[in-house]
């Protein structure tokens, strides 16, 4: 709780914020369990990120996901 009512007052640039959001919703998934809860707000939260972000995440999950099969 505290990350989520400090999160607008650090002091840190967009990218360690982009992954703070993420580690925070991450967190919320492993620790009480609720990974449909988190994977949704992720999903939401996605709206507000920059296009060269988000095109970063999916160049490295397609990498990821074509060296798995």
């Amino acid at each position: 709780m505290v990350a989520q009512v400090g999160f607008p007052f650090a002091p840190a640039g967009r990218r360690p914020k982009n992954v703070l959001m993420g580690a925070e919703h991450l967190a919320v998934a492993v620790a009480p369990g609720l990974p449909f809860h988190s994977s949704a707000m992720l999903a939401a939260g996605a709206v507000f990120r920059p296009a060269a972000a988000l095109s970063a995440v999916e160049r490295v999950l397609t990498v990821r996901w074509r060296k798995s099969r």
